[in-house]
C-alpha cells in the first residue's frame, strides 16, 4: 500500500503532473487510501481461522 501512496504523490508532482497536485493531498484521497487499508486488514482478520491443535501433537512439540 505504501507503493500506491508513493506512486500517487510522485505522479502528482508539479514536474510530472500526470494527475493533479491537489488530488494527492486531498481529504478524499486520504480517506479512500486509509479505508482500503483498514478494509484489507479487517478482511484478513475475519477470514483467517484458528487451527485446532491436537493434544497429542502439542505434547510431542513440548517434549
Amino acid at each position: 500500500m505504501g507503493r500506491i501512496k508513493l506512486l500517487v504523490i510522485t505522479l502528482s508532482h508539479e514536474d510530472i503532473g500526470l494527475i493533479p497536485y491537489d488530488f494527492a493531498h486531498s481529504t478524499a484521497w486520504k480517506l479512500t487510501f486509509y479505508a482500503v487499508l483498514v478494509a484489507i486488514a479487517a478482511i484478513g482478520w475475519f477470514t483467517s481461522k484458528q487451527e485446532d491443535v491436537d493434544e497429542d501433537e502439542l505434547n510431542q512439540l513440548n517434549h
